[in-house]
């Protein structure tokens, strides 16, 4: 039972680290380089981690062989949903487009590593 709980314990921690880091950016960064919505690009990926986790281990519990399946078909529904925010955010806010769209392509990047890593951890004991 306490390996389903460690990936929760390891993101929360990180989220955390990361929301941290983030607030001391958005405050002593230049202006320009910084977003209006840099912090809530970390809350909102810590949740779409830990709903990624709950449905993970919702799916290999009810079926393993569909797991993989589940998988592939779960980063294909976040690309599309990153990339519609994206596109939304573009057309409604352009004046801040170069600096969110980093910020949010550093921390999808982060998180990206993230799942892989405790997947990886996951299936390897």
């Amino acid at each position: 039972m306490k390996i389903y709980y460690s990936p929760f314990k390891r993101i929360t921690f990180l989220s955390i680290i990361f929301f941290l880091v983030t607030i001391i950016f958005y405050y002593k960064a230049p202006k320009n380089l910084v977003s209006d919505f840099l912090l809530f690009i970390v809350p909102f990926f810590y949740i779409v981690s830990i709903l990624s986790v709950l449905f993970h281990l919702r799916v290999e519990k009810k079926n393993p062989v569909h797991f993989k399946n589940f998988h592939l078909t779960s980063i294909a529904i976040k690309l599309a949903l990153y990339f519609i925010i994206l596109i939304i955010y573009g057309v409604f806010k352009n004046d801040d487009v170069l600096p969110f769209f980093i910020s949010f392509l550093v921390f999808y990047l982060i998180y990206t590593y993230l799942d892989v890593k405790s997947l990886i951890s996951k299936f390897t004991k």
